[in-house]
Order: structure tokens, then C-alpha cells, then sequence
């Protein structure tokens, strides 16, 4: 079986030739590995440092690797809505959108990351391995 940093590699190549040539980069992307017995994500929005106020907000992107995947999306008007994920699946959805992941009774491995506008002197693709227990 290959290592979670091999998987992330190889979902990273893939997903770096479907984004669009041009000023849309591929930024603060990490693996995620979700211990079972974990405690559900508090919502919250994705807005990295220095965007919390942009104009065209950054996407976040999920790939779950393995079935079983789960998160909750919020509602302007406060509903809850589930979305299940499969092994390959992919959801985007911009920063500002309140979520939170599920907790998980079982391992589960996802690829998280962001897709903006490239800004001078940031980085455009860091390198993360994240654990949550």
C-alpha cells in the first residue's frame, strides 16, 4: 500500500493539471488523515490569513480518498446540509461558506486545499500532512 505522502502526491499531479492556466493557483494544500473516535470539526469558514476580506474569496476543494467522507455545509439562513462523500469524489466551495467535517468511526484520508488569485510575495502550493485525532 503507498504511503499517505505518496497518495497525496499523486492526487496533487492530478489535480494541478485541471486548474486553469493563469492567475487561479493551487494554494495551502494538505493531506488529511482523520482518526476514528475523533471529535466533529467546529464550524468555521476557510479564509486564510489576509483574505478574510476579498473581494472574490478563495475556493476550498476536498478530495476524499476513501469512502466514507462527510461534511456538513450551513445555510445563510442556518440549515444543515449533509454531503457524503465516496473515494475519488471532489467538492469545491468557496471560503466563506461555514462547514465543518463529520467525526469519523473509521480512518479517513482527504486532500484539502485552496484555489485563489495569486498574490505577490504568497506562495502558490505549500506542502502539509495534517493528523487530527
Amino acid at each position: 500500500m503507498p504511503t499517505n505522502e505518496a497518495v497525496f502526491d499523486l492526487v496533487m499531479m492530478e489535480v494541478k493539471q485541471c486548474v486553469p492556466v493563469g492567475d487561479v493557483t493551487i494554494r495551502h494544500a494538505a493531506g488529511i488523515i482523520s482518526l476514528p473516535g475523533g471529535a466533529c470539526q467546529e464550524v468555521h469558514y476557510d479564509l486564510p490569513a489576509g483574505c478574510e476580506n476579498a473581494a472574490v474569496p478563495p475556493w476550498t476543494v476536498l478530495v476524499s480518498l476513501e469512502h466514507g467522507g462527510a461534511l456538513e455545509l450551513r445555510a445563510d439562513d442556518g440549515a444543515v446540509h449533509r454531503v457524503e462523500l465516496d473515494g475519488g469524489d471532489l467538492i469545491a466551495f468557496r471560503g466563506d461558506v461555514l462547514h465543518a467535517v463529520v467525526a469519523y468511526n473509521d480512518t479517513h484520508r482527504r486532500v484539502h486545499f485552496y484555489l485563489g488569485h495569486e498574490e505577490k510575495g504568497t506562495a502558490a502550493f505549500g506542502r502539509y500532512l495534517w493528523i487530527c485525532p
